[in-house]
């Protein structure tokens, strides 16, 4: 019998850690991942056309937000300012779409082209270690409210000459805005920048040479679900392209079909365990007892115990699963290669969907007692 309560335990615990592992990788894909750039952006070329002609005809399709030169779509800054012990001062920057930069909270959208501008994140931790992001102290990460409208010097190198050695050049930015971190994916590093911005930087770092041969271009698509269709319109336009990080969707729904599947064979799995357990615990004698005396005192005492072997097994899963927890969190608190910002997300509710299966198959046992008590008394 102890064997069969601990088998039990391993099936509650097993459904409610499917289901929170599901609920939050779901989460985490929806919340983190789909609202990311680069997931909405693809590296496209065609060498039969100039980037203007790339630019005019993409430009037409009504989910595609932006043509961008592929040098001028991002690239990395550096400040003194904000560099100490534990972070490098280093940052990454993008020039995009109004659409497609996250909301801001202080500030405001860059105000023309004619200046040099930056929006940076309203928890900003400027470096590109992503294991000090991950594990960094609070004492770290700077407020960006306190850098708005600011000027900030900030520095790039161009690219290393034959004698290894890279050429420095600096650069003033205003910050006009504060944008919201997403709390689902680190972006403590990320800051956005008008055209003119990137536009300067890939002046001084690239030649003229090297910028007119260049057609590649990138471009942003106004969402994720409209990915396979820009896709499909360039290839109908003859246009090869590249997605600038790919995200394997149907990955995710094999991942979410396989949960869904183990679920169904946990819950009748557990059903058929905890119906035979509870029909072994023989309620014969409290049924016999309630034919002679079938009173509603009698009859409430004959609930209650059902409910007393529920309540026994479902709270000992439930310290269980509780335990399972705490390991849980331990595990992704110290673990060093989980660097993105995963949040757990309890499924709590299956909790209550395993007492009320719990309480089915007492109702079966009881309902099998019955039987097995009137199949024994017809053949006496």
């Amino acid at each position: 019998m102890k064997k069969t309560i601990l088998l039990i335990i391993i099936l509650i615990s097993s459904i409610f850690c499917l289901n929170t592992y599901k609920k939050s990788y779901n989460a985490y894909i929806s919340n983190g991942n789909y609202k990311t750039l680069l997931y909405k952006t693809l590296l496209v070329w065609n060498d039969n056309k100039s980037f203007n002609e790339i630019k005019r005809e993409l430009t037409q399709n009504k989910h595609i937000l932006k043509v961008h030169h592929s040098y001028n779509f991002q690239n990395g800054l550096e400040s003194m300012i904000f560099r100490n012990n534990n972070i490098s001062g280093e940052l990454w920057i993008y020039n995009i779409s109004q659409e497609n930069i996250p909301k801001i909270v202080y500030g405001d959208y860059f105000p023309d082209n004619k200046n040099y501008y930056i929006i940076c994140p309203q928890n900003f931790l400027p470096t590109l270690d992503f294991y000090k992001i991950r594990y960094s102290l609070n004492s770290d990460i700077i407020n960006s409210n306190q850098l708005l409208n600011q000027t900030i010097p900030f520095s790039y190198y161009g690219s290393y000459d034959e004698n290894m050695k890279r050429e420095k050049f600096d650069i003033d930015l205003k910050v006009v805005g504060v944008y919201e971190n997403n709390n689902q994916n680190i972006d403590e590093y990320v800051c956005y920048v008008n055209e003119k911005t990137l536009n300067k930087i890939a002046n001084d770092i690239y030649s003229k040479e090297f910028m007119q041969s260049q057609n590649d271009s990138i471009i942003e698509v106004d969402k994720l679900e409209n990915m396979e269709y820009v896709e499909k319109e360039l290839k109908n336009l003859g246009y090869n392209f590249s997605p600038m990080i790919y995200l394997n969707t149907n990955k995710i729904e094999h991942i979410n079909n396989f949960i869904t599947l183990c679920n169904i064979i946990l819950f009748i799995t557990l059903f058929i365990i905890s119906t035979i357990y509870f029909f072994k615990k023989k309620v014969t004698k409290k049924i016999n007892t309630i034919k002679k005396d079938i009173t509603s005192k009698i009859l409430f005492k004959f609930i209650y115990l059902q409910l007393k072997d529920i309540l026994g097994i479902y709270f000992l899963s439930l310290i269980f699963t509780l335990l399972i927890i705490l390991f849980i969190n331990v595990l992704l608190f110290f673990y060093p290669l989980l660097l993105e910002k995963i949040k757990i997300i309890y499924d709590l509710k299956n909790l209550v969907y395993i007492f009320f299966l719990l309480f089915i198959s007492k109702l079966t046992a009881i309902f099998l007692e019955f039987i097995n008590i009137y199949k024994k008394q017809k053949t006496l």
